[in-house]
């Protein structure tokens, strides 16, 4: 099916207020776009999507991001401490290299990073508007680090016609303040956004044992973000537009295994231009991107990271008959990376696929993706991609997919860093994935949604750490395998009251069929919404962790932990609201990551406001 431009710029945009009264608790024919690049009925792609919408984000008040998704279906999260940590984000027990994350079309995983993978702990929720996550592979269509998925995000849009404001601010536990600010304006023609935000915190120590050590020293996080967004339709058939994004961040950090007093300054720029455009059935997206990020570590020595990527792209849509799409394109993208030790190396990646979207009944969906890709330094490579999708019935849909992926070698781990006393391997290899999927989603008459997935993921050549003098990264023969199932629930118990749950249960497994580090085996979540009187709303949000090894230094099996969150908004006028939120409303005593902190009980409030 066609879809005219202004609906494409609306599926990246639109978010509910935060107080729509009319939504539906889940809806398998919202429209997503990450699946298949094109505006896609959810129930009609044939892959597991979680949609997150900016009402979502603010019923359930979690500053940190990864706080929010580590509660979603197949999603989890590893923190290294407080916000300014390392947080690592695993997608169906893959770790961040695995998962290509972009903010506002731009990738933003860290061409300086060991695996280049992007760290969660800097990223707040205070400028987001949408998100979608995409579990399965998608190296097809994202490329080669999106062997687990892909968690695509949208900064604010503007809501509705004519000029309008948001400003909100919220104070706390460990001596956290912050403020957010955002003005938005859109026409017929023309929509623009801007999002000003800060957070400081005085936080908690890293490093810390159980039971914990008051006498260690807290350290702290400051953030100040800015984003922006435009778009211009200049006529029916062409459009315009420019996104923007820029972070700098000041945290402090300890040692492994002990305290210290470090600090790290971190600063990070996106930008991505892009002109639309229709001839005849077709539809034209060029593209250019810009990705900056500089890290730099003050300790005994001062070490600086300097890293950069630049991405051309077109996508062509054409709409061969009603039931028959095909998606194609080619992009190319060049990856710097600069270490403390001068050594400055570069990677080009450029690539072309096409995708067939196929509909041969109504109630049977089927895309078909192939991609080639060749890497300056590993030569040509080819991935897959197919997914279907049944409406067995009204209430019924039946979906699975196949796919195919790889993953080269980062800069880091070809060339390592004689610093850390990390020597190079220049016969790295890079890995390959085969992964598979089958689901069933069923909507209740109440309009409810039910869903069960089962999944499976085996990576070959998987490419680790090995210990020595010096030591250095070498690929693990054979296959590394990971499989589990999902199960969640979306119910209205109510007019007023919705509640939800997930578990997913994973086993991930090495070559020698020992257990991958900090991959839980059960993680199980549960939500309550409650509309409590026509002004008052509350959430209660659930998390049981369960089954965690960690190859730390000694390696430990990690307690099980439970953590509870409430969060409670008032609407003080049609305009003003009052928050109130309590983390870890228990003061439950854990760790993700042995040695290292996890927050005890919280408090906050906050004041929000729309003019």
């Amino acid at each position: 099916m066609k879809y005219p431009l202004s609906l494409m710029a609306f599926l990246l945009a639109g978010t509910a207020p935060v107080f729509a009264q009319d939504a539906p608790i889940f809806d398998l024919d919202e429209i997503v776009f990450s699946p298949n690049l094109v505006p896609t009925a959810l129930s009609r792609t044939g892959s597991s999507v979680t949609v997150v919408s900016e009402e979502e984000l603010s019923a359930a008040g979690d500053q940190q991001l990864s706080s929010y998704l580590s509660r979603l279906p197949g999603l989890s999260v590893s923190n290294e401490g407080a916000m300014g940590q390392q947080s690592i984000l695993r997608l169906r027990g893959s770790d961040s290299r695995y998962v290509a994350v972009l903010v506002d079309g731009v990738r933003v995983d860290d061409p300086t990073g060991i695996t280049v993978g992007f760290n969660f702990g800097h990223l707040t929720a205070a400028d987001i508007g949408r998100i979608e996550v995409l579990r399965g592979s998608q190296s097809a269509l994202f490329g080669g680090s999106a062997v687990a998925g892909v968690v695509n995000i949208t900064t604010k849009r503007a809501e509705a016609e004519g000029f309008s404001q948001r400003f909100a601010a919220e104070v706390g536990s460990f001596d956290s303040a912050s403020a957010q600010y955002t003005m938005q304006f859109r026409d017929e023609q023309f929509e623009a956004a801007l999002t000003l935000s800060k957070v400081k915190t005085g936080g908690f120590s890293a490093y810390d044992t159980l039971p914990k050590d008051p006498t260690l020293e807290d350290d702290e996080f400051e953030s100040d973000r800015i984003s922006f967004a435009m778009r211009y339709q200049v006529s029916d058939v062409f459009a315009v537009g420019l996104t923007a994004f820029a972070q700098k961040t000041d945290s402090d950090y300890d040692d492994f295994g002990a305290d210290a007093n470090n600090r790290q300054e971190r600063q990070e720029t996106g930008a991505r231009l892009f002109a639309e455009f229709e001839t005849g059935n077709t539809q034209h997206v060029f593209d250019v991107t810009r990705y900056e990020i500089t890290r730099e570590f003050f300790s005994p020595s001062r070490d600086r990271y300097n890293g950069d990527r630049t991405g051309f792209s077109y996508q062509g849509t054409t709409e061969i008959s009603p039931s028959l799409t095909l998606v194609y394109g080619a992009d190319t993208t060049e990856e710097t990376a600069l270490t403390p030790s001068d050594i400055r190396n570069k990677t080009r990646i450029s690539g072309i696929f096409v995708q067939g979207i196929w509909a041969p009944s109504d109630d049977l969906d089927i895309s078909l993706t192939a991609r080639v890709d060749e890497n300056s330094d590993f030569g040509t490579f080819s991935t897959s991609r197919v997914a279907a999708a049944w409406q067995a019935s009204e209430s019924v849909t039946i979906r699975g997919a196949l796919a195919r992926g790889y993953r080269a070698p980062s800069i880091f781990e070809r060339f390592g860093e004689p610093l850390f006393d990390i020597t190079g391997n220049p016969s790295l290899e890079p890995e390959s994935s085969d992964s598979a999927e089958i689901g069933l989603d069923y909507t209740l008459a109440n309009g409810g949604v039910l869903g069960a997935t089962a999944f499976f993921l085996s990576v070959e050549n998987r490419i680790d750490y090995v210990f020595g003098s010096p030591a250095r990264y070498e690929n693990v023969v054979g296959r590394s395998e990971t499989k589990g199932v999902e199960l969640s629930a979306k119910v209205p118990l109510s007019d007023r009251i919705s509640v939800g749950a997930n578990y997913t249960y994973t086993d991930a497994r090495r070559p020698d069929r020992t257990r991958q580090s900090r991959v839980a085996r059960h993680d199980f979540g549960l939500s309550l919404d409650a509309e409590i009187t026509d002004r008052l709303r509350g959430s209660l949000s659930l998390q049981h962790v369960a089954d965690r090894p960690d190859d730390g230094f000694p390696a430990v099996a990690m307690d099980d932990f439970t953590v509870v969150n409430a969060n409670f908004r008032y609407e003080i006028t049609d305009s003003l609201e009052a928050s109130f939120r309590i983390e870890n409303l228990f003061d439950e005593q854990f760790q993700h990551v042995a040695g290292y902190a996890a927050p005890d009980r919280a408090f906050y409030v906050g004041l929000s406001s729309r003019f």
